[in-house]
């Protein structure tokens, strides 16, 4: 009897044992997914801090960037205006000193002529300034302050407003778009400027050129026909450009002589002024030095100069 007795309770404990282990076994199959997706979401959530810092990083960076650009552009309007007013002035000072030299010289024609196309170039100085002008006053920026002002005023929630407003969501695209039209923007302004570069440089060549033939004048020296008729085209360069005027080059190889610089480069300047003014009056004319023109011309003067 007694032995039956601890036989029926070993029983009970092996079947209570077996019974533990297999609710054991149940819970851990039906607790393990939960441990697996509570890993997933904590790594879900790292990884969803880390961009969403990137992104905050990568937008302050961005909004530096364009204010900056933005700081860079008004500094350069400013400096672009006060350039503009220097050169400006400067030329106005080259036109009263080109025409104090032909007083002094007793060459007011030569200066009448270098002042002509000082002018020319004047004109294309003002028109370069006036269409900078006109971009720069309507340049972009009103959406670049809207923008800032917009960031500013979600400081505290910009991950939130990042990530779930759509006008967050839409942000780096526009502001990938905004980049590209002010950098769009800062090449058109450097060409223009680059242009009134050139015109001023223009300018201050043909200064320069009718002060070395002032110095000349009434001297005979040996001169470089060719160079003379080079310098005749540089001279005129703006004034042949804008009436369409396109000039061939032929030069033959031509011996040094002994002449009037002075008065050669006005023989020259006048026919240059000529031909230019008969193809006006002829629009189906086409405007060349050709070599058989410039032979006539070199044997006129030739004869003049003997």
């Amino acid at each position: 009897m007694r032995c039956s007795r601890e036989r029926s309770e070993r029983s009970s404990i092996g079947l209570f044992l077996l019974m533990l282990g297999s609710a054991m076994f149940v819970i851990w199959r039906i607790l393990l997914p939960f441990a697996a997706s509570t890993e997933e979401l904590a790594r879900s959530e790292a990884a969803l801090r880390l961009a969403r810092d990137e992104l905050e990083q990568r937008v302050a960076e961005r909004t530096r960037e364009l204010a900056q650009t933005n700081e860079a552009l008004r500094h350069a309007h400013d400096g672009l205006e006060v350039r503009v007013k220097e050169r400006t002035q400067e030329l106005k000072d080259a036109q009263r000193r080109a025409v104090e030299l032909a007083r002094q010289a007793g060459m007011a024609e030569l200066a009448t002529n270098v002042l002509h196309n000082v002018g020319n170039v004047l004109n294309s100085i003002n028109t370069s300034a006036s269409i900078l002008d006109e971009r720069l006053r309507t340049l972009r920026v009103q959406p670049l302050i809207k923008l800032a002002e917009l960031l500013e005023s979600h400081r505290a929630d910009l991950a939130v407003f990042m990530t779930e407003d759509e006008r967050g969501r839409r942000l780096p695209e526009y502001l990938g778009k905004l980049g590209q039209h002010l950098s769009s923007t800062r090449d058109e302004l450097l060409e223009m400027t680059a242009a009134l570069h050139r015109h001023v440089e223009h300018i201050r060549m043909i200064v320069e050129l009718q002060q070395n033939y002032a110095m000349s004048s009434n001297i005979l020296e040996v001169t470089s026909l060719q160079d003379l008729v080079e310098d005749a085209l540089r001279i005129n360069a703006a004034a042949l450009g804008r009436h369409g005027v396109e000039v061939e080059r032929h030069f033959a190889p031509l011996p040094h002589v002994m002449v009037d610089k002075h008065k050669l480069l006005q023989i020259v300047l006048n026919l240059i002024s000529n031909a230019k003014y008969a193809v006006n009056d002829n629009p189906e004319a086409r405007g060349t030095v050709s070599p058989r023109s410039l032979a006539l011309a070199l044997a006129l003067l030739g004869a003049r100069c003997d």
